[in-house]
């Protein structure tokens, strides 16, 4: 009966959460360069990727992380990448404490936690661009499906009671429309009692992010 009225609290702290708002990694190019006429409208729409954490120590203590990520599908062709490259922005938010993200790459039919490949942490963007993040080399078997995922880092929070939310705009992709996913979720803990939800994959209706994955030589 505990556990019930524990997740239950933990439940309506994050009721509260969601409705109260909508290490740098190695190798980055900061999006610093023009975008072409062709991808203009990219600074205008795309995903909204974030995690909302709040911390409170008044009569007991507790946490509470609620997420939204996102993730599209690339097909292996049989070479090696080192590099992916990433459309985003800052979001326009007041409140927003920018603390970064992650691109990370999965294998399988989804991008489930024990298929991931390869993660790296990005610096928050300051400005919409083209983001080039380095990975340790990996090859991509011909006909096999990957998936690139993209999801904020919890933004820092202070002593207290507090709470913050990290987000950005993964950037669409003019004329690729297909194949993108999301997932939602949350994860908590309160009186050593933790707990997590995470909804399916599902898809994302008529647009994707933008993403490419590369070889770059004399890296």
């Amino acid at each position: 009966m505990k556990t019930f009225l524990f997740a239950t609290t933990a439940l309506f702290s994050i009721a509260t959460l969601a409705t109260a708002g909508p290490l740098p990694a190695r190798g980055i190019t900061p999006p610093d360069h023009a975008i072409d006429a062709n991808q203009r409208f990219l600074c205008t729409y795309g995903f909204r990727i974030y995690t909302k954490a709040s911390y409170t120590t008044d009569s007991h203590e507790s946490t509470v992380q609620f997420w939204a990520r996102a993730g599209i599908p690339v097909i292996g062709k049989g070479t090696a990448i080192n590099e992916i490259a990433v459309a985003n922005a800052p979001s326009s938010d007041p409140g927003i404490k920018p603390s970064g993200f992650s691109v990370g790459i999965y294998s399988g039919y989804r991008p489930y936690h024990h298929n991931l490949l390869v993660s790296e942490y990005v610096a928050p963007v300051q400005s919409c661009g083209i983001v080039r993040v380095s990975i340790p080399m990996i090859r991509l078997e011909k006909g096999k499906k990957y998936w690139i995922v993209e999801k904020a880092r919890a933004p820092a929070l202070g002593r207290g009671s507090s709470s913050a939310e990290n987000a950005m705009i993964w950037l669409y992709d003019k004329g690729r429309t297909r194949g993108a996913v999301q997932q939602s979720g949350y994860s908590g803990c309160e009186f050593h009692s933790c707990y997590g939800h995470r909804s399916k994959w599902s898809g994302i209706a008529g647009v994707r992010p933008y993403a490419r994955v590369r070889y770059v030589n004399g890296k």
